[in-house]
């Protein structure tokens, strides 16, 4: 017997007539969520070499590596169609014009014929995606030269634009409590930074200092100090931690619990890298050039034609030898 799922309103102590769900999942419920697993579950996942399908939720990225911008394209865009075909199948409409495409390449090739933004035509239901500079997907800015840079300025004004909010606790004669300030300084203001930790930890030097250095005015103005409080001594004296260190501490623990639990998927995103392997088991962005090798020309007196019992390897060097070169 086969069973359709149905709903109907309720109106006071009246009841409308049942509607067949046909597709669909329902609204507000607990359950919610596990029934949109079973529901995507066979959602079109690629399974090439280089290309990866991962979606958070309703957000889906796909992304692939190759040698140029036209492979690329040519790759992505099979993909593209499995997915409308599955939403075709089950009733999801998906706009478009919100999807975006972005080309990833180091910035000393913008000018490379190979990764022209021009070769970059992929559609979703019939409708070209744009090329932009820069994306964001799950909070994250990410530029075409895969920096951050935009990221950590978006996220620095933010923290400093909310910090604001301990200036008006702080009050002009007589206001909260440094303890008050910062406990909404960790739960409020500290987790903007926090959420990217993974990224963040891993982010040059000079980066880093910046953050830290937010954190440190910030700090100052909780505790009441002078602006011109040392910096070496300032966590020691609020008894704080440095926000470097949570990054990296925050940035362990999620490989850990990555690496523990049995989400595959989350382990191949950890585990998966498109450098490639030296002999000396390092990673480098590309693979290197072998250097011609230039072969010392044969002695002369291996060029003479006195020695009829030369190796074959020897008497095809000498026959190709230029005569000029040759020693009689």
């Amino acid at each position: 017997m086969r069973r359709v799922a149905a709903t109907r309103s309720k109106v006071q102590n009246s009841f409308s007539y049942p509607v067949p769900l046909l597709s669909g999942v329902p609204q507000g419920s607990v359950l919610s969520p596990i029934l949109y697993i079973f529901y995507s579950s066979d959602f079109p996942v690629s399974d090439l070499h280089q290309t990866k399908t991962r979606f958070f939720a309703d957000d889906t990225a796909l992304w692939t590596s190759r040698t140029t911008a036209a492979s690329a394209s040519r790759t992505l865009q099979p993909l593209l169609n499995q997915i409308s075909t599955w939403t075709r199948k089950w009733r999801v409409k998906i706009n478009p014009t919100k999807s975006t495409a972005i080309l990833f390449k180091h910035p000393n090739l913008t000018r490379n014929k190979k990764f022209d933004p021009r070769d970059i035509t992929i559609t979703l239901d019939n409708t070209p995606i744009d090329l932009v500079p820069s994306t964001r997907y799950l909070g994250i800015t990410y530029t075409h030269t895969c920096s951050l840079d935009t990221d950590l300025q978006n996220t620095l004004k933010k923290v400093r634009n909310r910090s604001n909010l301990l200036r008006h606790l702080m009050g002009n004669f007589q206001g909260c409590h440094s303890r008050t300030l910062l406990h909404t300084y960790n739960t409020f203001i500290r987790p903007v930074i926090e959420y990217r930790a993974p990224i963040y930890a891993s982010l040059p030097h000079t980066k880093t200092h910046r953050i830290a250095t937010c954190e440190r005015q910030i700090l100052r103005r909780i505790h009441r100090l002078d602006r011109f409080h040392a910096s070496n001594s300032l966590h020691q004296d609020t008894n704080t931690t440095p926000i470097t260190d949570r990054l990296h501490k925050l940035q362990q623990n999620y490989i850990k619990r990555t690496l523990n639990n049995n989400n595959t998927i989350a382990q191949n995103t950890l585990n998966t890298s498109h450098k490639f392997l030296t002999r000396d088991n390092t990673l480098r962005n590309r693979v290197p050039r072998i250097p011609r090798r230039k072969l010392p020309h044969p002695p002369t007196a291996l060029l003479s034609a006195l020695y009829p019992d030369l190796p074959d390897n020897l008497q095809l060097l000498v026959e190709e030898t230029p005569l000029t070169m040759r020693r009689h």
